[in-house]
């Protein structure tokens, strides 16, 4: 999952972030947090060394002048930061950016490869026209029972297709289905180990000129190790290796929550 590009160690910073999203001040936000790392208290998070993540009174200021979220929208973020993993939620900014793509390419047809609370979910649904549909694959439904309640006060339930079970048998079962070349974006946000098979999936789902949106390509900044400490790292390293020089799709990799690379397909 993504993380919003803020130095944060403990849940009282969490809520200052949903606050900021909330409308509360950016200066009394940005007070704290100076405050907090002047007693040595705040860790690098993961969203990467992003001017928006350098200083901390950034972050509030671009999520009130970039960003317009929905109430229900809102209350998830909120809601989430109360429930456990929070820190796995993605960050406002990027579910803002991922709704703001849906509407820019004319999107009907998006496919979510990882769900956790929802609140990507809901921003994708939002911003597709009242016809388009988001089929959402997640292996927890305990996960999804926060973001449902949101997803129907927000009006878009009926837009959103949800399918419990391990992401990449869902996959198959959609090529199986005639799915094959349908979705206009898929996003990739789940298992790290199973990165190159959701991709490899992602493309024939996709038709051409759609996007996949490949989430945390900096992994914290753990992209750099040699060799990866952990599985998770070495595969993140090895799916930017191969989109890097991958001849079916152009790519950009953004500095977005903790990187987010879009793959053009051609």
């Amino acid at each position: 999952m993504s993380f919003c590009p803020v130095p944060h160690t403990s849940r009282d910073q969490g809520w200052l972030v949903t606050g900021a999203l909330l409308g509360a001040s950016a200066a009394l936000y940005a007070r704290r947090l100076y405050a907090a790392r002047s007693r040595g208290q705040t860790a690098k998070r993961h969203g990467g060394p992003t001017l928006a993540s350098a200083d901390p009174a950034l972050y509030p200021y671009l999520l009130e002048k970039g960003t317009r979220p929905s109430e229900p929208l809102q209350e998830l973020f909120a809601a989430v930061e109360r429930e456990p993993r929070a820190r796995m939620m993605g960050s406002p900014d990027e579910a803002h950016f991922l709704g703001w793509l849906v509407e820019l390419m004319g999107a009907k047809r998006v496919l979510e490869v990882g769900v956790f609370r929802g609140s990507t979910t809901l921003a994708l649904a939002s911003a597709l026209p009242q016809e388009g549909k988001v089929v959402a694959l997640e292996l927890n439904g305990d996960f999804c029972s926060t973001g449902r309640r949101y997803w129907d006060k927000a009006g878009v339930g009926g837009k959103i297709d949800l399918r419990l079970g391990p992401a990449s048998e869902s996959m198959r079962l959609l090529l199986a289905e005639g799915g094959g070349g349908s979705f206009d974006l898929v996003f990739i946000d789940a298992n790290k180990a199973d990165y190159d098979d959701y991709y490899e999936q992602a493309l024939a789902l996709l038709r051409r000129g759609g996007v996949v949106a490949v989430d945390n390509t900096l992994w914290g900044g753990r992209v750099l190790e040699a060799p990866a400490a952990t599985a998770d790292t070495a595969a993140i390293q090895a799916i930017n290796d191969k989109l890097a020089s991958d001849p079916r799709v152009s790519i950009v990799m953004l500095g977005i929550a903790d990187g987010v690379t879009l793959c053009r397909k051609r």
